[in-house]
This record gives structure tokens, sequence and C-alpha cells, in this order.
């Protein structure tokens, strides 16, 4: 139950960084902003941005395995790409950051990776306990 606590607080701290605690971003006069990205004629270092949002989405794998007794690692994925499309959204309506769908991508590679250490993690318990 505490593990689920810690998937919700997680969840808002996201949406928090993300949105809520942003300004709103100026976009630069003759760009377009499309959902399938332009931003990279924007952002200079999009690899750093890049490995930001997947690093922003591990925790949400790791903290799916915690406590749990029998795992869903899609439904793992499907959380996560349910709130990546939210934060994306709403950054498109707020203009607080750019919509794009190269950071859905990147947060479900984040999530992905997080699902793959929470099962190493739990094969580590498994292997201690025998």
């Amino acid at each position: 139950m505490f593990c689920k606590f810690l998937l919700a607080e997680y969840a808002v701290a996201i949406l928090l960084v993300t949105i809520v605690l942003r300004k709103p971003f100026a976009v630069p006069e003759g760009f377009r902003q499309s959902f399938w990205g332009d931003k990279a004629f924007l952002i200079e270092d999009s690899l750093s941005e890049v490995a930001a949002n997947v690093m922003l989405f591990v925790p949400i794998g790791v903290l799916s395995f915690c406590g749990m007794r029998s795992h869903r690692l899609l439904k793992t994925m499907a959380i996560g790409l349910g709130l990546s499309l939210v934060i994306e959204t709403l950054q498109g309506i707020t203009q607080k950051g750019v919509a794009d769908v190269n950071d859905v991508v990147s947060n479900c590679l984040g999530v992905a990776i997080g699902c793959g250490l929470g099962l190493g993690l739990l094969w580590l318990k498994g292997s201690r306990q025998s």
C-alpha cells in the first residue's frame, strides 16, 4: 500500500514540475508547434532533454514493483503512457512547455527501464532469500 502511495505522490510531483510550476513557454514568431517533433529546432541540447525525460519516468517503473505480489508490466506501461499523454496535452493547451511525441516515447522508455530495474531488484531479493 505504501508503494502505491509513493507512486501516486511521484506522479503528482511530475505534474507539478512539468505543468504547474512552469512559466508559459514563449513560442518564437513564425514557429508553428505541432505534436510530432518541430521542437528539435528550438532546443539546442535535445540529447540532454531526452535523457531527462527518460530519467524522470524511471521511478514509475521501479515503484510499480515495490510491494506487489503480482506485477503487470503492461499495466505499468499504460500508466506511464497515460501520464505522459496528460502532461504533453496540458503543455500544449497551457503553453507551459512544448508538446512533442518524442517526449512521450522518452517517458515510456524511462518506465520500461524502471520496470527492468524493478525486475532486477525482485530477482536479487528472491536470490537472497533462497
